[in-house]
């Protein structure tokens, strides 16, 4: 609580209008530190954004050399689209003079040869041709684009492994880094449940817990979260001037646009084919509460596979979501729900998503696209049930509605080899 005061008496001492971009984002740090009680106070940060962040110009002063262009995440903020892209457009990236290391989503990979972090606490393999390939990027001095979303992860990001990072990319003398901008309650929300089901397939927390727990706590976690302090911790250690954030709401250029065309200056063919194609389409996430239900199936003891993997669980919820959306012709949304957030929090969750944004990103905020489209989807959020935890008691009870007994069977025959209708 001291060093906390003690910060924010420090912020307030700052003439903002003229702070780099992580003083920005440490001030907002505050705000979230400060949600539980309410009490924020964005009324210091006035500068647009505008005048903080830069686009990487390559005609900017810099240094001499080669520069690598490196994807930082955060997770679900549009991280497969851009892991794609940067297959799909590797002929064009290649006469805009940038290599690449395998396919868009290497990048964890290669640096899980040098991070252990990656390789024994997220079980990322190391794969030797692409690190290969990357020493080899380096002593051609090529430029380089890749994407490692798990530099986002706390455990990932600590001040060792940022320096082993910097080692790695001494080759490349102009690093740029990238942060893909997404709301606040969307992150909030999605970043917990993440964390709750990596407990879960780890046995760390039982599935009924996880859920439980959910009511009480999916705000305060992310408190402690990784998206400002991925900010933070990369500003620090290579400079603001190499940390480039994207706003995935803005609406006038696609997300790929706004990285190809608007933040690196110097790849315009991958631009041009971005603009002229636009088939690279973001690809529909998975829904997670279809793996969710058959976690507490097998919680209840009504499923009982042969065998106990994360790839099983996935082939089962295929299934799930083809007898859910196929068969019972419902969506992912239609399942009940109970204990949900209460008002007070789901209102003040809103105000602070709304602060953020706007300063943030004033000039955006003040568009149809900003302050109203995030309302809206807030209210989306609300109507689908998404601030709530899901009924699985009800959902799976055996003497309970028509559809409820048919879950509980459906679950029961795949236990005996029959359900794989």
């Amino acid at each position: 609580m001291i060093q906390r005061d003690i910060h924010m008496q420090r912020l307030k001492k700052k003439n903002l209008r003229n702070a780099p971009f992580v003083i920005k984002v440490l001030a907002i740090c505050g705000v979230i530190l400060l949600f539980d009680s309410f009490k924020f106070d964005l009324s210091p940060l006035h500068t647009t954004f505008s005048k903080v962040f830069n686009p990487f110009d390559p005609t900017s002063p810099q240094e001499i050399g080669p520069t690598a262009i490196i994807h930082i995440g955060p997770y679900r903020s549009g991280t497969h689209l851009i892991q794609r892209s940067i297959t799909s457009l590797e002929k064009q990236l290649k006469i805009d003079g940038y290599g690449i290391t395998g396919d868009g989503d290497t990048g964890n990979n290669l640096l899980a040869c040098y991070m252990k972090a990656i390789s024994k606490i997220l079980n990322i393999d190391c794969k030797t041709k692409i690190r290969k390939k990357a020493v080899q990027l380096g002593s051609q001095k090529s430029n380089v684009i890749l994407s490692s979303q798990v530099l986002s992860n706390r455990v990932v990001n600590t001040g060792r492994n940022m320096q082993i990072l910097d080692r790695f990319l001494k080759p490349w003398p102009n690093k740029k880094f990238i942060i893909v901008y997404k709301r606040f309650f969307e992150y909030a929300l999605e970043s917990h449940l993440d964390k709750m089901r990596q407990l879960t397939s780890q046995k760390r927390v039982s599935f009924a817990d996880k859920y439980n727990k959910m009511k009480f706590d999916w705000i305060d976690f992310t408190k402690e979260s990784w998206t400002n302090r991925t900010l933070s911790i990369f500003s620090e250690h290579f400079g603001n001037s190499s940390v480039h954030v994207i706003n995935l709401h803005d609406k006038k250029h696609s997300l790929l646009e706004n990285l190809y065309c608007n933040t690196i200056k110097d790849t315009r063919n991958a631009c041009r084919k971005v603009k002229k194609d636009k088939i690279i389409k973001p690809p529909k996430e998975f829904p997670l509460v279809y793996h969710d239900l058959v976690y507490a199936a097998k919680e209840k003891g009504i499923y009982k596979p042969e065998v106990d993997t994360w790839a099983h669980v996935k082939e089962v919820a295929v299934k799930v979501k083809k007898r859910q959306e196929k068969s019972l012709g419902l969506t992912e949304y239609d399942f009940p729900t109970k204990d949900c957030l209460s008002e007070t929090r789901q209102s003040k969750l809103l105000s602070v998503s709304l602060e953020m944004e706007k300063h943030f990103f004033p000039d955006f905020f003040a568009t149809k696209d900003g302050e109203k489209a995030m309302k809206d989807e807030f209210a989306e959020f609300q109507e689908k049930g998404l601030f709530c935890n899901i009924d699985f008691d009800q959902i799976l009870a055996k003497n309970g509605t028509d559809d409820d007994s048919r879950w509980y069977n459906f679950f029961k025959e795949l236990s005996t080899g029959n359900g794989n209708k």
